[in-house]
């Protein structure tokens, strides 16, 4: 088989990547559609990921004061003042996470902190 005929039936299958030297890219817990009745929450520095997957609730704090987030929030973006984020997991336990500051976006479901800038 030539090499254009093969290059062709690789860009033919579905999922297949285009040449051989191209990674396929894996999809993150956070890139998946979220559970229903759970958030799709990931909490990140350019370093480091300190939570990735579903959430009951999450509660941070901006100038205004502290807020919750439910699954079904409105879209919304804040920036976070020092404080502690709370995640509750699905399984009902509460991971304490400490935030120097934070960029907070939520939109159908997932959630998003990017944390210390």
């Amino acid at each position: 088989m030539s090499d254009t005929k093969a290059a062709e039936a690789t860009t033919k299958t579905p999922g297949a990547a285009k040449d051989a030297n191209q990674n396929v890219k894996s999809v993150t817990a956070y890139e998946s559609k979220p559970t229903p009745g759970l958030l799709r929450v990931k909490i990140y520095t350019p370093f480091k990921t300190f939570y990735e997957g579903d959430a009951r609730s999450l509660t941070a704090c901006n100038e205004t004061g502290k807020f919750d987030i439910l699954p079904g929030h409105h879209n919304f973006i804040s920036m976070l003042i020092p404080c502690d984020v709370l995640v509750e997991t699905p399984e009902k336990k509460t991971q304490t996470i400490p935030a120097a500051r934070g960029l907070l976006h939520i939109k159908d479901d997932k959630l998003i902190i990017f944390m210390d800038i």
